[in-house]
């Protein structure tokens, strides 16, 4: 506050401490959904990663193999449906 302003009275101090308690329910809740996002993303990438199938691809290829399948999508051919 600079000496040029009023002090805050009581019941604006009031005001201000319930808006911005508001505002911190707010964001938490709006922030609620991608946190659910990122613990599943966590957990998919855990099954991709130790899934069965890495432990039949030789470690020298791994690496290669996992980006192609990252990049799959990329490279897929759309068919005509029918």
């Amino acid at each position: 506050m600079t000496a040029d302003q009023p002090a805050l009275t009581a019941h604006d101090q009031a005001i201000n401490n319930r808006t911005r308690l508001t505002h911190n329910r707010c964001r938490q809740h709006a922030h609620a959904p991608a946190a659910r996002l990122r613990v599943r993303e966590v957990e998919l990438a855990g099954a991709i990663v130790t899934h069965k199938h890495w432990s039949e691809v030789s470690p020298a290829e791994i690496l290669a193999a996992r980006d192609a399948l990252k990049h799959h999508h990329e490279h897929q051919v759309e068919t005509p449906a029918g």
